[in-house]
C-alpha cells in the first residue's frame, strides 16, 4: 500500500480512493474528461485512478476536492484506521469523524493553513 502524508493513519488503498474519486466525480455530475480537464490531467487518468490502477497524491486530490466541493477527509474518512496508529492519532481522527461537516470543513482549513505556513 502507498501512503501519503494525508493516509499516514488511514488504511486506504488506491483503489478504495479512487472508489471515492467516482463517487465525488459522479455527485457533482462531471464526466472524467470534464473532471480531467478541470484538474489539469487527462481522462484517461481519472479513469485509472478511478480503477485503483493509479496512485492520487494529494496535491491531485486537493484539486479533485476542490471541483467536486469535497474535503479532503471525503477520500479516507471512512478508511479504517492502521493498527499502528498512536492512540493520539485514533483520538483525533475519531473527534474529526463525529464532527459536522462545518467543523469537519473548519478543521481542514486549518490545517491546511499550518501546513502552509510551515513548508
Amino acid at each position: 500500500m502507498k501512503q501519503n502524508s494525508d493516509s499516514l493513519i488511514f488504511d486506504a488503498d488506491d483503489s478504495y480512493i479512487g472508489h471515492r474519486i467516482r463517487e465525488a466525480r459522479e455527485e457533482f455530475g462531471l464526466t472524467q474528461e470534464k473532471l480531467g480537464d478541470a484538474v489539469g490531467v487527462e481522462a484517461n487518468y481519472i479513469n485509472r485512478l478511478e480503477n485503483g490502477k493509479k496512485h492520487a497524491s494529494d496535491q491531485l486530490l486537493r484539486r479533485i476536492g476542490r471541483v467536486t466541493c469535497k474535503p479532503m477527509s471525503f477520500f479516507y474518512g471512512d478508511a479504517p484506521l492502521l493498527k499502528d496508529s498512536s492512540e493520539r492519532e485514533k483520538r483525533i481522527v475519531l473527534m474529526f469523524r463525529s464532527g459536522s461537516l462545518y467543523e469537519k470543513d473548519l478543521i481542514e482549513t486549518i490545517m491546511n493553513d499550518v501546513l502552509s505556513i510551515s513548508h
